[in-house]
C-alpha cells in the first residue's frame, strides 16, 4: 500500500503584501443599432466604407493615368515644337543663309559647322555640356527640363535647338495638380454619397425582414413571411427564415400538445396507482389477498408505459419525407404479428366487460416501418374502442394494405367525426387524435365511421406503394 502524502497547512498571509485586485468586470453588451460598436459593424458601414475606399483607389488610378497622359502629351507637344522650328530654320536658310537663330527665354539655338572643324565644344557654356556627343534626333534632359532638337541642314551644318520646358511646367504641374485633387475629392465625395444611398436600398429588404422577425410573438408565428420580397438572396433568406419559423412553431404545438395531453393521459393510471396502493395496504393490514390490486398497478403501470413511449415518438421532429425516406430504408414489418401482440398485451380493458376481442386475418402484409411505429398506431385505434365499448365485440380485421377496427360500443354523430382527430374534449379519448398525427407524418390515411349507439370503424389505410408491401 502507497503512504498516505502528507498535507502541507497553507503558507500565512503578510498583511504587508499587496491585495491581488479583482479583474474589471467586462462591459455589458448593447443592442443599441446606433453604438459606435454596432455602426462600425453594420452592413450599411461597411458597404459605404467599400464605395469610399473603392473611389479613393479609382480617383489615385485615374489621377496616375492622366497625369502620365498629360506628360507624354507635354513631351509630344515640345518634339514638334522643336520639328517645326527646325523646317522654318531650314526654309529660312534655303534663302537667306545669315537667317538668325532662335534666341528667346524659352527656345534657343546654334549651328555646328562639322566641315569647319567645329564640335559642341565650341558652343557656349553651358549649352556645350547640354548638347554633349548626342547625335540627331530628339532628346529630353530632366537636370535641367529641357528638351533638345539636333537637326542637321542640308549644307551638312547641325542645328541644336534648346527648348526650356522647366520654365513652364511648374505652373502646369500646380494647376494640374489642384485639378486632380479636386477632382480625386468630388470623386470620392460621390461614391461615398452613392455607396450610402445604394446600401440603404439594397439593405432596405433585410431591414423589413428583421423588423418582421424582431416582432414575432412565439404565440402567432408569421405565415407569409417571404410574401413582400423578390426571389433573390433575400427572399432566398426569407424563405431559410420562414423554414425556421415553421419548425418553432411545430416544435411548439408539439410541446403543448404533449404538456396538454400527457398530463390529463397520465392523471388516469396515476389515480388508479394511488388507488390500488391505499388497497394493498389496507388488505395488507388485514391479512388479505392483494393480487387483484397489484394486477390493477401491474395494468395503470402498463398503460403509462403506452402514453409515454406514444408521446415521446410524437415529440420527435420529421417531416413526412424524412420519415418516409428514412423508413424506406428499414426492412418490412409483417402486421399480423404486430396486431396478436398489442391485443394480448391489452386485453385486461376487456377483463370486466362483455366484450369479445377478435382477430380476423383476411390477408396479411408487411410495411416498411419500425415495429413500434406500426404498434402506437393501431394500438391506440385498439385500445380506444376496447375503451369506450361496453358490451359487444371488438374486431381487428386485416385486409390488405389496411387494418379495420371495428367495434359495438356507443358510436360518435356527424360532429364528433368531425371532431375526431382532436383531443378528449369530444369526449373519445387520444386515440384517434394520436393515429391522425402519425398519418400525417407517415403518408398513411385514417378513415372514421360510426354511428351513434351502433359502433364506429376505424380504418387505417397504408396503400402508398412505398409503405405498404405483400407478406411472404
Amino acid at each position: 500500500m502507497s503512504p498516505i502524502p502528507e498535507v502541507s497547512e497553507p503558507a500565512a498571509i503578510d498583511p504587508a503584501d499587496p491585495v491581488p485586485s479583482e479583474p474589471p468586470e467586462p462591459e455589458a453588451a448593447t443592442d443599441d443599432p446606433r453604438a459606435p460598436s454596432a455602426l462600425r459593424h453594420s452592413l450599411r458601414f461597411r458597404v459605404t466604407t467599400s464605395f469610399l475606399v473603392a473611389g479613393l483607389i479609382l480617383g489615385l488610378v485615374y489621377a496616375g493615368v492622366v497625369g502620365i497622359y498629360l506628360h507624354d502629351m507635354e513631351d509630344q507637344v515640345a518634339i514638334n515644337l522643336l520639328r517645326l522650328e527646325a523646317e522654318h530654320f531650314e526654309k529660312e536658310m534655303a534663302t537667306n543663309p545669315s537667317a538668325t537663330l532662335p534666341n528667346t527665354r524659352l527656345l534657343r539655338g546654334f549651328l555646328v559647322d562639322p566641315a569647319k572643324g567645329e564640335t559642341t565644344a565650341d558652343l557656349p557654356a553651358p549649352f556645350d555640356e547640354w548638347a554633349g556627343d548626342r547625335g540627331p534626333g530628339e532628346h529630353e534632359l530632366f537636370t535641367p527640363d529641357m528638351h533638345i532638337k539636333i537637326h542637321p541642314l542640308e549644307n551638312g551644318s547641325l542645328l541644336y535647338l534648346y527648348h526650356f520646358v522647366g520654365e513652364i511646367e511648374p505652373l502646369d504641374k500646380s494647376y494640374l495638380t489642384e485639378i486632380l485633387l479636386v477632382g480625386l475629392v468630388l470623386v470620392v465625395l460621390l461614391n461615398g454619397w452613392a455607396g450610402f444611398l445604394l446600401a440603404r436600398r439594397v439593405l432596405a429588404p433585410i431591414v423589413n425582414l428583421a423588423d418582421q422577425v424582431g416582432r414575432t410573438d412565439p404565440d402567432a408565428m408569421p405565415v407569409h413571411l417571404t410574401g413582400p420580397f423578390y426571389r433573390d438572396e433575400v427572399g432566398a433568406l426569407a424563405q431559410a427564415l420562414q423554414r425556421a419559423m415553421n419548425r418553432i412553431a411545430e416544435f411548439i404545438d408539439r410541446e403543448r400538445r404533449f404538456t396538454r395531453d400527457a398530463s390529463h393521459e397520465l392523471r388516469t393510471p396515476v389515480t388508479v396507482i394511488k388507488g390500488a396502493a391505499e388497497l394493498v395496504r389496507h388488505r395488507a393490514e388485514l391479512g388479505q389477498p392483494i393480487q387483484a390490486p397489484l394486477r390493477r398497478i401491474e395494468r395503470a403501470v402498463l398503460d403509462m408505459e403506452n402514453i409515454i413511449v406514444t408521446f415521446l415518438y410524437l415529440g420527435r421532429e420529421g417531416t413526412v419525407q424524412h420519415r418516409v425516406a428514412a423508413e424506406a430504408e428499414t426492412d418490412a414489418t409483417a402486421v399480423v404479428p404486430v396486431v396478436e401482440n398489442l391485443m394480448g398485451a391489452n386485453r385486461y380493458l376487456l377483463e370486466e366487460k362483455e366484450v369479445e376481442a377478435r382477430l380476423e386475418v383476411i390477408e396479411g402484409f408487411a410495411v416498411a416501418a419500425p415495429e413500434p411505429v406500426i404498434s402506437i398506431a393501431i394500438g391506440n385505434l385498439f385500445r380506444n374502442a376496447c375503451q369506450y365499448t361496453d358490451r359487444g365485440m371488438v374486431r381487428v380485421c386485416i385486409h390488405p394494405g389496411r387494418v379495420d377496427i371495428i367495434d359495438t360500443g356507443r358510436g360518435m354523430n356527424r360532429e364528433a367525426q368531425k371532431a375526431a382527430p382532436r383531443p378528449k374534449e369530444m369526449g373519445f379519448g387520444l386515440g384517434l387524435s394520436i393515429v391522425e398525427d402519425f398519418c400525417g407524418r407517415h403518408g398513411w390515411c385514417l378513415e372514421i365511421e360510426s354511428e351513434p349507439g351502433k359502433g364506429t370503424r376505424a380504418t387505417l389505410i397504408f396503400d402508398d406503394a412505398h409503405q405498404a408491401t405483400p407478406a411472404t
